[in-house]
C-alpha cells in the first residue's frame, strides 16, 4: 500500500530538520464546555514520537506527551504548517483544529473540528472559530436539553433542535468574527451526543464517520465539499448576482465564485460556496449556513454489520437509518467507530477512505502502534503530494482531527 510506504518515510524523517507537525492540550484552566486538545509545532515532539514510535515509553518526555495527548486514548489532532512563497519565517498556518472529549462534562458527548482560514486574517478568522464554536453551541445546547431521564444522553437532546443549535453558531461565529468580514475559514466539525452523532460544514475541509472491523473499513458518513459549481450552489450564487467559474482541463483546479468590485477595478474569487466570515463574498451568494446531518451509531452499525447501506428516512431527510429487522446483533467487541475531520491540504492527496483504511488498525489494536505517529504518516504523505506537484513552490497548511466514539 502506497501509504505504508509514506509512513515508513515519515518515521525515518522524525529525526530530521521538520515543518509544524503536532499536538497540544490547553495547560490554561478548562473551559465549562471541557478541556480542548489542541495543535503545536511539531520541532518540539518529533524526538518524542520517534521514541514512542520505538517502543521507549518510560522516557520522561513521552511521558508528558502520553499524559496530556491520552487521556483519551482515540484521540489525536494534527498539524502541518504549509509554504506560500517567501522566507520561512513569514509563514503563518491558517488551519485550527480541536477536539474536546469529554465534552460538556457528559462521558459519552465529544466535538471534533477543523478550521482553515484563506485570504488575509484568515488566521485570526480560523481561532475565532475554533474558540468560539464549541462555546456557543455548548450554551445552546443547555438551552434545549430535556428533563434527564437515563444514561443514555443522546434523550437528552432533541435532535431537530440540536440541529438548529448547530445551524445558529455557525451563523452567530459568522456574524462577530473580529476581523470586520476580512478573511474567511472553512468549518468541519462533529458532536456527538450519546449514540447521535452530528456533523456541521462549511467549505472544503471534510468530516466522516468510520466504522470498522479487523477485516473491515466502512466510511458510513462524509461531508460534502462545498464547491461553487455544485447545482444548488451555483443556482443561488447566480441569483444573487455572482458568477461561477468553472476551470476547463485541469481536474486539480477548484471552481470559484467571483466577485468583480466595478469601483476599484478588482476581480476576487473563492473556491467554496459556504464559509465563515468573507463578509463581501455575502453579496454574491457565499453563506454561513452549514449543512447538518444527523448518524444514528446503533443504526449505523447495525447496517454495517448486514452491510446495507444507511439512507434517508422519509421522516428525517438529513439523518442515516436501516431497517432494524434485517439487521444482526452488533459485535462490540471486534468494533470500532471514529470520526475525523481534515482540511483539504491532506485531502486534496488522500481521500477518506484512504486515510479510514491507515487509522483503523491503530484504532482496533491501540498496542501496535501510537495514534499521533500513525497520523504523522498521513500528514507526510500529503506534504509529500504537494512537495511533487508544485515542486516546492507552494503547499498548503495540512490538518487531521481524529477521535474514537464510544457511548452508554
Amino acid at each position: 500500500m502506497m501509504l505504508n510506504k509514506f509512513f515508513k518515510l515519515f518515521l525515518l524523517a522524525l529525526l530530521s530538520a521538520a515543518p509544524a507537525l503536532s499536538w497540544r492540550k490547553s495547560n490554561d484552566d478548562c473551559p465549562a464546555y471541557g478541556c480542548p486538545l489542541l495543535p503545536e509545532e511539531f520541532v518540539d515532539i518529533q524526538e518524542k514520537l520517534r521514541l514512542l514510535h520505538d517502543g521507549v515509553n518510560d522516557d520522561e518526555g513521552v511521558q508528558e506527551l502520553l499524559n496530556h495527548s491520552t487521556k483519551n486514548e482515540g484521540g489525536a489532532v494534527l498539524t502541518l504548517m504549509g509554504y506560500k512563497g517567501g522566507k520561512i519565517e513569514d509563514q503563518i498556518n491558517q488551519d485550527r483544529a480541536v477536539l474536546i472529549d469529554p465534552y460538556l462534562q457528559k462521558k459519552s458527548a465529544r466535538f471534533l473540528g477543523v478550521f482553515d482560514g484563506h485570504a488575509e486574517r484568515g488566521e485570526v478568522v480560523s481561532e475565532f472559530a475554533r474558540k468560539e464554536m464549541p462555546r456557543i453551541l455548548g450554551e445552546k445546547l443547555e438551552r434545549v436539553k430535556k428533563w434527564m431521564v437515563g444514561s443514555d444522553i443522546s434523550t437528552w437532546y432533541p435532535k431537530d433542535q440540536v440541529k438548529a443549535a448547530l445551524t445558529q453558531t455557525f451563523l452567530d461565529v459568522h456574524r462577530s468574527i473580529p476581523t470586520n468580514g476580512q478573511g474567511g475559514a472553512t468549518a468541519s466539525v462533529m458532536l456527538q451526543l450519546g449514540s447521535n452523532v452530528f456533523f456541521a460544514n462549511v467549505g472544503d475541509s471534510r468530516s466522516f464517520l468510520v466504522i470498522a472491523q479487523p477485516n473491515k473499513v466502512a466510511i458510513v458518513y462524509k461531508t460534502r465539499e462545498d464547491k461553487p459549481h455544485l447545482p444548488d450552489e451555483r443556482k443561488r450564487i447566480e441569483e444573487a448576482g455572482g458568477l461561477v467559474s468553472i476551470p476547463r482541463g485541469d481536474e486539480d483546479d477548484s471552481s470559484r465564485v467571483v466577485k468583480i468590485d466595478p469601483k476599484k477595478g478588482t476581480t476576487f474569487g473563492l473556491a467554496m460556496s459556504r464559509s465563515i466570515g468573507d463578509w463581501d463574498m455575502g453579496e454574491v451568494g457565499v453563506i454561513a449556513s452549514p449543512l447538518v446531518d444527523t448518524v444514528d451509531l446503533k443504526e449505523a452499525m447495525r447496517a454495517f454489520q448486514t452491510e446495507e447501506e444507511c439512507v434517508p428516512s422519509e421522516e428525517d431527510p438529513d439523518s442515516c437509518v436501516v431497517d432494524l429487522d434485517q439487521a444482526e446483533k452488533i459485535d462490540t467487541e471486534n468494533t470500532v467507530v471514529f470520526a475525523v475531520s481534515a482540511t483539504d491540504g491532506i485531502t486534496d492527496y488522500l481521500d477518506p477512505e484512504e486515510i479510514a483504511k491507515h487509522i483503523a488498525p491503530i484504532m482496533l489494536k491501540p498496542d501496535s502502534s501510537h495514534l499521533l505517529v500513525r497520523c504523522g504518516g498521513l500528514i507526510f504523505a500529503a506534504a509529500d503530494g504537494w512537495k511533487k506537484d508544485m515542486e516546492g513552490t507552494y503547499r498548503d497548511d495540512i490538518t487531521i482531527a481524529v477521535s474514537k466514539l464510544s457511548w452508554e
